[in-house]
């Protein structure tokens, strides 16, 4: 029959625009711990905490990156 349109196909459009909307989530959340994972990487001491040695002085211990490098945010006279 001419004209008649199929009932199942507004369900089809929507299943696979939530298919497709699905894959976007995925592809960001994944964007998104693989970027922390990452710069947790490069930068390993990015919370540095200092502390008193047994002589009385402040020391900080930092880790080295995956490329022997070391890397640390902070402040020094209150600048970063």
């Amino acid at each position: 029959m001419i004209g008649m349109s199929n009932p199942k196909q507004p369900a089809q459009n929507i299943g696979r625009g939530m298919l497709i909307a699905g894959w976007i989530l995925l592809l960001a959340l994944l964007t998104l711990l693989f970027n922390d994972w990452f710069e947790e990487q490069r930068n390993p001491n990015q919370n540095v905490v200092s502390r008193m040695a047994a002589n009385s002085t402040q020391e900080v211990i930092l880790q080295r990156n995956r490329h022997g490098h070391y890397l640390a945010n902070g402040q020094i006279n209150g600048q970063e």
